[in-house]
């Protein structure tokens, strides 16, 4: 639960004018494509993770220790992530293992009005390890 720790840092500097919050789609960005297995809808996966906030700063990571591992279809994502799980499992979707995307949550899938105060998009760095 290292990112807990990090994201509790993290809201305490972000913010925004009004709370207005913004929204959009999540967007990708191919980094490595894999060539293992696809994740599909109803994959259980591993994922190594790097969460940067709005102005590029690292927050959060799986790397030194154990990826998160949870259920594409269910809401096994937002219990690791919180709120922005459910936008991470969409990045996720059609992955291939050993793949690696940039996935950029806009401010009402990553934390919005949840805490007004972190009303900014986030970006992860998402490494497919396994698909089951």
């Amino acid at each position: 639960m290292r990112w807990v720790l990090g994201l509790v840092g993290w809201l305490a500097v972000a913010g925004c004018a009004n709370n207005d919050c913004g929204s959009g789609p999540v967007t990708t960005r191919e980094l490595v494509t894999g060539t293992g297995a696809e994740a599909v809808a109803t994959s259980f996966v591993t994922v190594h993770f790097i969460a940067f906030d709005s102005q590029g700063f690292p927050f959060s990571q799986s790397y030194g220790g154990p990826p998160a591992e949870f259920n594409l279809s269910g809401t096994d994502a937002e219990f690791i992530f919180g709120r922005p799980g459910r936008a991470i499992a969409t990045a996720v979707l059609g992955m291939k293992v050993g793949g690696q995307r940039d996935a950029t949550l806009p401010p009402d899938q990553a934390f919005g009005s949840d805490y007004p105060s972190s009303c900014q998009p986030i970006r992860y760095t998402l490494e497919l390890v396994a698909v089951d």
